[in-house]
């Protein structure tokens, strides 16, 4: 088999604790704001270039994708993914991983198709050079560029001027302008997958437009390495017209927190707890599928379904987590002891009278949102397919046997492995213009079963 071809890990396999700000959770949310580049043909040799830990492709069922960033995400942590930098991990991505629809998880991030058959032979055009040599390679040299112009003095700190930002146009002092913000690439220079030569001819100017035209998510991620600073509002003559700063967003202020009163609690599984609380507002109307976002003493805020609301009562059914910052804080609670709420806030669904099918695949603790919604279907005696996916039976958080309008499938994936779509095609009704569907569960499961039942042709509602 051919080294391109990676069949096995290299790597221990195991999950990594993620660090702030890296979760599951928000590599979901940078995917919602990522732009898909243009996808196009690449060939072997290109996508061998793209192994180190700052530069990584991969190859998945054919395609190319930009995995640098998602690294950092990654629950088995970075090593498991170095072995497989510029390869083809078809064979181990769907031993491991045959549940995630990687098209959901990784679409922003795909450049194209591999194509087996053409050379590494990249035509000039695109590193954005020209076929003869610029003015500017023979005024510099070419390769390597001029040492001859001295950078104008600059402390850090000062404003970045026009003549300050163009004497930085050799190899030994080189900056460039990306959206009204400067970088410092001096050092990257050799590191660039198109060269140096690229960076040169953009030396000391604006390069908006053509960064935006070659480069990943994931080489604007590793931007904020050299930045050294914003333009300064006069140098207008060194902006493309399209490349002006974004607006510098205000800090929100601290949201006025309402208190819940707990009153009952009653532990559900070895690491999962139903808590009620009382309140003191006039009522608290949360919309079907909604939530209210509790928060810890230290700042740190969550969202949550409740599965029961009354005038004066909230019933939550809460999983701890022994990383968790809000759901350890509330499952920690004493009886008459408080914690801060806001909300309530509406969710991505709302009901329509022309569904007269539903179905609803939960993840864990993902089948709070359904519970009210269950509660009305059967009152409006709308048939419900419920897909209930745990570790194990003890891990079964809500009985669902008082809903008679719903046939439900227990997965467990000890015991089956993770649910594929042809579990779920064998237990689903067929589609309909009438039919639609509803995900609930971590941010891996939402984007994988939410793929699985597009392709099935639901019309589908993720419930974050």
């Amino acid at each position: 088999m051919s080294d391109f071809i990676m069949d096995y890990p290299k790597a221990g396999r195991g999950k990594v604790p993620p660090g702030t700000g890296f979760s599951m959770t928000d590599w979901t949310r940078l995917c919602m704001s990522a732009r898909k580049p243009t996808e196009r043909k690449i060939s072997q040799g290109e996508i061998r270039m793209h192994n180190r830990p700052d530069d990584m492709w991969m190859v998945i069922n054919g395609k190319v994708y930009d995995i640098t960033l998602f690294a950092k995400y990654h629950p088995g942590g970075v090593n498991v993914l170095l072995p497989c930098a510029g390869k083809d991990a078809t064979i181990m991505f769907n031993k491991y991983h045959a549940y995630i629809n990687v098209e959901a998880m990784m679409g922003p991030f795909c450049f194209g198709r591999y194509d087996p058959t053409i050379k590494f032979d990249l035509p000039p055009s695109y590193f954005g050079l020209k076929t003869e040599k610029s003015t500017f390679a023979k005024s510099s040299g070419g390769f390597g560029g001029s040492t001859a112009s001295t950078p104008k003095p600059w402390k850090k700190g000062e404003p970045l001027t026009v003549d300050i930002i163009s004497s930085r146009c050799t190899k030994d002092a080189l900056w460039v302008i990306i959206y009204g913000k400067v970088y410092d690439v001096t050092d990257f220079q050799k590191k660039h997958p198109g060269g140096p030569d690229f960076l040169l001819q953009n030396g000391g100017k604006d390069c908006s437009a053509e960064f935006d035209k070659y480069h990943s998510q994931a080489a604007r991620a590793q931007l904020v390495d050299y930045y050294i600073g914003d333009v300064k509002k006069s140098v207008s003559s060194l902006l493309t017209p399209t490349s002006t700063a974004p607006p510098t967003r205000k800090p929100k202020p601290k949201p006025a927190l309402n208190r819940l009163t707990l009153k009952n609690k009653k532990n559900v599984s070895h690491n999962t707890c139903m808590l009620t609380f009382t309140h003191t507002l006039p009522s608290i109307d949360v919309p079907l599928c909604g939530h209210v976002r509790l928060h810890s003493e230290d700042g740190y805020s969550r969202s949550y379904t409740p599965i029961k609301t009354t005038p004066e009562e909230l019933t939550f059914v809460i999983k701890s987590y022994s990383e968790g910052k809000v759901s350890k804080h509330v499952c920690e609670l004493q009886l008459e002891t408080t914690v801060g709420m806001t909300g309530p806030m509406k969710s991505a669904f709302s009901m329509n009278d022309s569904h007269d099918c539903y179905v609803l695949v939960a993840g864990g603790t993902g089948i709070a949102p359904f519970y009210p919604l269950l509660q009305l279907l059967l009152k409006r005696d709308i048939p419900a397919w419920v897909v209930c996916c745990n570790t194990t039976s003890e891990d079964v958080l809500l009985p669902l046997d008082d809903f008679p309008n719903a046939t439900v499938l227990h997965h467990f994936s000890k015991d089956s492995g993770h649910i594929t779509k042809p579990i779920l095609e064998s237990f689903l009704p067929g589609t309909s213009p009438t039919a639609t569907s509803l995900v609930c569960g971590p941010p891996v499961f939402n984007t994988t079963l939410s793929g699985h039942l597009a392709e099935l042709g639901y019309d589908v509602t993720i419930l974050e």
